[in-house]
């Protein structure tokens, strides 16, 4: 067998269960990793323990039509994440596990379900399940933060930003503070404290080195 192939095999069916583990539908995973159904099936199901039931997700329409605030700012702060790793691991099938991964650690009771994300990547992007972009992925003027939204022929900053939705709104609305608690002032200075000192030293040891 050629061992590059079986690398590759191995690495899409390690991939498999990490998005598994995730919550991932066997349709999504089809996608990220080039994988067979039937493949999968064999390699992770039976008859006691079959694929998570359910549809995929809806159309890009519905998931406009029907997203809140709090949806479109989770789908906002996981593309980011998205886009990082892919900046420094340019496989795109990883990018959007490892993105996905960090936006739970991120996000305080996330909504967002691997599956979601993985249409927002294709949305967006125009890949795998759709090859026809519906998304943008802009910067507000207002806030300078990047966030999803529709595509759209003129930018209205000012009423697509979530970010600037959800600070007008957070001080009001319990459920955007349990979704996104203000980090403490004295944890923030520490953390400056800690960075500052470690550039320091690195200056140093640069300068005497």
């Amino acid at each position: 067998m050629d061992t590059t192939y079986a690398e590759r095999h191995i690495r899409s069916v390690e991939l498999a269960r990490r998005c598994f583990l995730a919550g991932a539908r066997i349709s999504t995973v089809e996608y990220l990793t080039g994988l067979d159904r039937s493949v999968l099936r064999k390699y992770f199901f039976d008859r006691k323990h079959p694929p998570k039931p359910g549809k995929r997700p809806d159309s890009v329409e519905a998931f406009l039509k029907n997203a809140t605030l709090l949806t479109m700012v989770e789908a906002s702060v996981f593309y980011c994440a998205y886009r990082r790793h892919l900046e420094l691991w340019p496989c795109r099938a990883e990018s959007v596990l490892c993105g996905y991964l960090q936006h739970k650690e991120d996000v305080t009771g996330s909504a967002l379900t691997l599956d979601r994300a993985f249409y927002v990547v294709c949305w967006t992007d125009g890949l795998w399940a759709t090859r026809e972009k519906a998304l943008r992925f802009a910067t507000c003027t207002v806030c300078h933060s990047r966030y999803i939204a529709a595509l759209a022929g003129h930018e209205h900053h000012e009423r697509d930003c979530p970010f600037c939705r959800l600070w007008s709104r957070y001080a009001a609305d319990p459920r955007i503070k349990g979704r996104f608690p203000e980090r403490r002032r004295e944890e923030v200075r520490s953390a400056l404290s800690f960075l500052v000192a470690g550039l320091r030293r690195a200056h140093e040891d640069r300068s005497t080195g």
